[in-house]
């Protein structure tokens, strides 16, 4: 199984390996909305497919420069709409996929149509001593290891666990301020969604780059990019992407530039230091995404993660994902997003609103303080007037009687 993100880079190399191989292709464009709706099914048919089937196929995503290219060549790219998905021999379209664009119904149809075949499970009896043999000698090796060195099958699944999750704690540096931001942006009674996040942030990262060069590139194009060049490792054969000096050498799109007046900022440029600041928090974002994204919609693998007792800081992100599960469980209206940035403690600032509706309630309520008080002095002045006029004709009375 291979699999292939077609472009116009690529196109031609393509077009000579279908012609050996049957392909499964989608062909989709980066801002078409159903597109973008199906792309995370389209990756986990593909780690299906990769561990539980046994196939020569070819899994192809054919984006638009892709098709143009592909249009002179024999491959079929004549589509009609996106997303659009097929079989492809010998360049040529056998069959179209027209069901529901999720994982298990993708790979229903290669079932069906014998494209896929589940790996094979146990083997002769032979084969089954010799793995019974092996595996006896691998228990035999590990207790030797564990006896002499105290080491490490443990710390080897915590090292592969790390580099699959993701960790709130070590990161809420950055996480927690983008998602203030995100929070500030929406209005407090819509629900945040995936794809609203991930618009959210390409356009704050996008904000402090422009048009590299005299030719403007598609909106699409450029979004496409922004999505894949911030998780490439290398993009030495990547030619969308580059290293952007001003932005301290992110992997960014090859046709945007680093806007030079966010440059050297002085001390009163507060506005232009907050877009800068939330553009790397959104680049971190970018790059995180679909890592943040399992963690937050997988709590059914919690125990999983957090079975291996780790160092200090997969404890505390074990304690912190605890947190997490009860707010999400808890909201009546379900948000990922605002669940993740309560567990961070974060409460929403006051609005000038409230405090002036604060302070118009205190008002009121010392006046009305101020007229019983008033009230209560009047009464005890008229009663100590009352007690005054008495003594005075007590007096007189007494005075006449002497005289």
């Amino acid at each position: 199984m291979k699999i292939v993100y077609v472009k116009d880079t690529n196109a031609l190399e393509f077009d000579k390996q279908n012609k050996q191989n049957t392909v499964f292709a989608k062909y989709f464009s980066p801002g078409c909305p159903a597109c973008i709706a199906m792309e995370s099914e389209w990756d986990d048919m593909c780690k299906d497919i990769d561990d539980k089937y046994n196939t020569d196929l070819i899994l192809a995503q054919i984006d638009p420069t892709g098709m143009s290219k592909l249009e002179k060549t024999a491959t079929y790219s004549d589509v009609d709409y996106v997303p659009s998905i097929v079989i492809l021999k010998n360049g040529k379209k056998v069959a179209e996929y027209d069901g529901p664009k999720n994982k298990d119904n993708m790979i229903e149809f290669l079932l069906k149509g014998g494209y896929v075949k589940h790996k094979m499970k146990g083997g002769s009896k032979k084969s089954k001593r010799r793995k019974s043999k092996s595996k006896r000698r691998k228990r035999k090796n590990t207790r030797r290891n564990r006896k002499g060195s105290g080491t490490s099958n443990s710390k080897s699944a915590i090292d592969k666990r790390d580099k699959d999750d993701f960790n709130f704690v070590e990161n809420e540096r950055w996480l927690k301020p983008f998602l203030v931001a995100l929070n500030n942006y929406f209005d407090t009674s819509h629900t945040i969604t995936y794809m609203e996040t991930q618009d959210f942030a390409i356009r704050s990262v996008d904000k402090v780059f422009r048009p590299k060069g005299f030719v403007t590139t598609p909106a699409w194009e450029y979004r496409a990019d922004w999505i894949e060049c911030p998780g490439k490792q290398s993009i030495e054969h990547y030619s969308n992407c580059r290293d952007s000096p001003g932005f301290g050498n992110r992997h960014v799109p090859s046709s945007r530039k680093f806007n030079p007046k966010y440059n050297n900022l002085k001390s009163g440029d507060v506005r232009l230091k907050n877009d800068l600041k939330l553009a790397k928090e959104s680049y971190d974002y970018i790059k995180s995404m679909r890592a943040i994204d399992i963690m937050l919609k997988t709590p059914s693998s919690d125990y999983t993660r957090f079975s291996i007792e780790g160092d200090k800081s997969d404890v505390e992100n074990k304690n912190f994902m605890i947190k997490l599960r009860e707010i999400q469980s808890s909201q009546v209206k379900k948000d990922s997003y605002r669940a993740l940035l309560e567990a961070y403690g974060y409460s929403k600032p006051v609005s000038i609103e409230d405090l002036r509706e604060a302070q118009r309630e205190t008002k009121k309520l010392m006046d009305e303080t101020h007229d019983i008080i008033g009230d209560r002095l009047s009464e005890k002045e008229s009663i100590a007037g009352g007690k005054k006029s008495r003594r005075k004709k007590r007096r007189k009375r007494k005075f006449s009687k002497k005289h």
